[in-house]
């Protein structure tokens, strides 16, 4: 790209001008200037309608100049003379969302007169515009259960929205490429495809529909498409923030809350989840209620927990009905005993469609915590969700066996076989349990020591580091009939006590073990590689940390 040649042809002709105002609005070989943008915006518009889009959006946004709707409509005015579809369509969204109404106030025939403007040229705004139409009337007909359109005509609806927004993208309008994005990230209407999702995405100018870093955010924070990279969805969602996404203010504050791409806070996570309650986001509330309710950076407060926590179910967010009937619920909170709304909450969860609450639901059956005290449903309740394959369901059903609760009788053979199919969803419990069994010979089965090495090696994989010293001398010298000696097990073991024990001996002795076993092997070992081999959630969480530090290095250059 040749700048020069670009700011020469810019002085007479209104496309070049547009051109040059977008290079530095965007910073692109030269230096970012919203400011410069502008006024070149502006000397172009004289010539170039498409100009005047340019300047109206930055005066609505704040791009070099205060924020000024009366300048905004001014320029899309100038744009809808010169018969400009773009700018037709940018004053009937302004005047439907009540942005230039008295006090918010929406004029909605003016926003249709110009909407009717811009369908009348079929350009892409106006395909897009149609598409969320027949989008919106399709969500209402499925999400109202007494409309009287009938479903299959809400899918059609459906159906015709994505061609329109297909049509749309085809025509470059970027909302129309985000809501397809969207779409295929969720497989809304349409099958999944996250390649056709990131292709969409990549499309769009994320200044200009901030929306789009959150999903990319998103999609890297669960691998979508792409390798799971939490420091680069962080990176993402910090993008989205700025630039005022809801979504991406509530997915900081879960970073922060769980260390994923960055330091775990809690006072950071609390300070981004208050702020995206300020604008009533449900999940916001939803987890604001939780760190009341465990005391995560703050004192336990239950009152203020269930106050959050209603918000939240109240705004929609159905899992915070579950939470309130934790909260109580006497097996977890023992000082906030309250039977009757533990049974309505759990109850108002599984009715909304949260399947995990079935647990509670069948404890309250099985105690007679709010309700009569009934095995069979306590069964039932428990049986489905673990047919659903909750682990934590099936190691409940273990232990009931196990016990001959709930009105079973003792079966050690079918507690087995829930714990097995527990563990195998990596569920710890289950997996300590089984290990236990053939370890010391409980419920009157014989110790196996084979057996109990197995699933000991399972407890040390399900991340319990008070077996991992054992494991990596058992590799070291191997057991007669158990396990034969692996050099580079007993490395891979000793790595991870050395990082992750709790046991201050354990991580000195695995260190010192670690150093002799190298020069007894090959003084040249790398054990990190060793762990990375075994460990590939390690291998991507050194990778991560090395992404942070080459960022927290560039900010420090950039600094001084």
């Amino acid at each position: 790209m040749d700048i020069k040649k670009i700011t020469k042809a810019a002085k007479k002709d209104g496309k070049a001008g547009l051109l040059l105002a977008r290079i530095y609005n965007e910073g692109v070989g030269v230096a970012q200037s919203d400011v410069k943008g502008l006024k070149l915006a502006i000397k172009a518009s004289k010539t170039n309608p498409e100009a005047c889009n340019f300047v109206a959006y930055s005066y609505l946004q704040g791009y070099g100049v205060p924020v000024s709707l009366k300048k905004a409509e001014e320029y899309y005015l100038k744009g809808v003379k010169a018969e400009d579809g773009l700018a037709e369509y940018s004053l009937g969204i302004m005047y439907s969302s009540g942005i230039l109404g008295k006090n918010g106030r929406k004029k909605e025939n003016i926003a249709d007169e110009y909407f009717d403007k811009a369908k009348a040229k079929n350009n892409c705004y106006s395909l897009f515009q149609e598409g969320m139409r027949l989008e919106l009337e399709s969500k209402r007909i499925l999400n109202d259960p007494s409309a009287t359109d009938s479903k299959s005509y809400a899918i059609l609806l459906q159906k015709d929205a994505i061609r329109k927004f297909a049509q749309s993208a085809k025509g470059g309008c970027q909302n129309a490429q985000l809501a397809l994005a969207i779409k295929y990230i969720k497989g809304d209407g349409i099958r999944a495809d996250y390649d056709k999702a990131w292709g969409f995405l990549n499309k769009i100018d994320d200044n200009l529909l901030p929306m789009a870093s959150y999903c990319k955010g998103y999609m890297y924070d669960l691998g979508l498409g792409v390798d799971q990279d939490y420091w680069k969805a962080y990176q993402y969602f910090l993008q989205a923030h700025k630039a005022d996404v809801v979504q991406a203010t509530v997915a900081l504050g879960v970073c922060a809350l769980s260390g994923f791409g960055c330091d775990q806070d809690y006072p950071t996570a609390i300070a981004y989840f208050k702020e995206a309650a300020e604008h009533h986001n449900p999940i916001a509330m939803y987890y604001i209620g939780l760190m009341c309710a465990e005391g995560l950076g703050m004192d336990v407060d239950l009152a203020k927990a269930e106050k959050y926590l209603m918000s939240a179910a109240e705004a929609g967010y159905t899992p915070a009905y579950f939470q309130l009937g934790k909260l109580c619920d006497k097996t977890i909170h023992s000082d906030n005993n309250k039977p009757d709304k533990c049974f309505e909450y759990y109850s108002k969860a599984v009715e909304a469609g949260y399947d995990e609450a079935k647990a509670g639901l069948a404890n309250c059956y099985l105690t007679g915590a709010g309700v009569a005290q009934d095995n069979d449903k306590a069964y039932r309740e428990m049986s489905e969700l673990a047919q659903q394959g909750n682990d934590n369901a099936m190691y409940v059903l273990g232990n009931w066996y196990l016990e001959g609760q709930c009105g079973l009788a003792q079966d050690v053979d079918t507690a087995i076989k829930f714990y097995m199919q527990s563990a195998e969803a990596g569920n710890a419990r289950a997996t300590s349990i089984l290990y236990k069994i053939y370890e010391e010979g409980l419920a009157g089965i014989d110790k196996d020591p084979v057996k109990a090495f197995e699933w000991k090696v399972n407890l040390g994989k399900c991340g319990d580091s008070k077996v991992y010293f054992d494991l990596a001398k058992a590799y070291e010298s191997g057991i007669k009939g158990i396990v034969e000696a692996d050099g580079e097990m007993a490395a891979y073991w000793y790595a991870k006590c050395t990082r992750e024990s709790e046991v201050k001996e354990q991580r000195e002795k695995s260190a010192n073990r670690l150093s002799k076993f190298a020069k007894d092997i090959d003084g040249n070992w790398d054990f990190k590689e060793v762990v990375a081999r075994r460990d590939k959630a390690k291998l991507k969480e050194l990778k991560k940390n090395k992404g942070k530090k080459a960022k927290v290095d560039t900010d420090e250059v950039a600094e001084a």
